[in-house]
């Protein structure tokens, strides 16, 4: 499944290619327009990808999740701090398990502005095709944004 994504030549290549360093690159998928950078060090690679759908009738409210460092290492489990206002589109990012699977990532943080999602999170280079993952859980994740605004679109008809 992987291999057939139209990224994985390209983030695969480039990332054998440029071990180190800074990588940004465009896609497009449906609606959604992509922008994912990726800051890559020796041993881990901060990714940040910003999902952008111009064309959505309504603006997200400000709300992001993310890890509770604190909380989760005194608990010794997986805790999330969430901030901002509750919307239908944040109930998505909650309740989802493409989000549930973003949040695996060291130092996680999801979250939702104007017309956007955006992800922030450190994972392991060794792992090439983890970028992959990561924009493929957020397609999933864009699916859902657009069935619910079509749901609202419909109720507000």
């Amino acid at each position: 499944m992987l291999e057939e994504h139209p990224l994985y030549k390209k983030l695969t290549g480039d990332l054998i290619l440029f071990p180190q360093g800074k990588q940004a690159l465009t896609y497009n998928y449906n609606n959604w327009q992509f922008k994912i950078v990726s800051h890559r060090k020796k041993h881990w690679a901060y990714v940040e990808v910003l999902a952008c759908n111009p064309k959505l009738a309504t603006e997200f409210e400000d709300y992001s999740v993310k890890r509770a460092k604190v909380l989760s290492f005194t608990s010794r489990e997986r805790n999330f701090k969430s901030v901002g206002k509750s919307s239908n589109y944040s109930e998505i990012l909650l309740s989802s398990q493409f989000s549930h699977n973003l949040l695996n990532a060291k130092y996680p943080e999801i979250g939702i502005k104007n017309k956007c999602i955006w992800y922030n999170g450190n994972i392991k280079r060794k792992n090439d095709t983890q970028i992959l993952k990561i924009i493929i859980l957020l397609e999933k994740l864009t699916e859902q944004f657009d069935k619910v605004a079509q749901k609202t679109l419909h109720n507000n008809a």
